[in-house]
């Protein structure tokens, strides 16, 4: 299985006086011209994910909601789930995409939650073990 993990683009900052809360913080007009970019550079790499997870933080979604727009993915199909959230459980995430049964999913998500992720499905330091 292919699983392609793609951090949120800039989202603004907290210390801005407009600035929602932290689920509600959406990407800035560079946040979004950056992950398209990047959304680019997937398709040009060759990524078709069949399915795409992303953490429900509006951050994260537009960022998920901009790869599926690059790689030609149906948007309304975009799963949310709070295992991708800072502080999400990578151990729920892997079991999550592996009951998917798709060889290849992009995931949009937080740091440090990526790492977490790519730590727990190499079976790396102390982070969780898929279930």
């Amino acid at each position: 299985m292919q699983i392609v993990l793609m951090r949120h683009g800039i989202a603004v900052d907290h210390a801005d006086p407009t600035c929602p809360d932290d689920h509600h913080r959406p990407l800035t007009d560079l946040g979004r011209e950056r992950t398209r970019l990047s959304a680019r550079g997937l398709v040009r790499l060759g990524v078709r994910p069949e399915a795409i997870v992303s953490s429900p933080l509006l951050r994260a979604f537009e960022t998920a909601l901009i790869a599926a727009e690059e790689l030609a993915f149906d948007a309304d199909a975009i799963i949310t789930t709070e295992a991708l959230t800072p502080g999400g459980d990578p151990g729920r995430l892997l079991a999550e995409v592996r009951d998917l049964g798709v060889e290849s999913v992009l995931c949009a998500g937080h740091l440090p939650s990526l790492d977490l992720i790519v730590a727990a499905a190499i079976g790396s330091g102390d982070a969780p073990s898929p279930a």
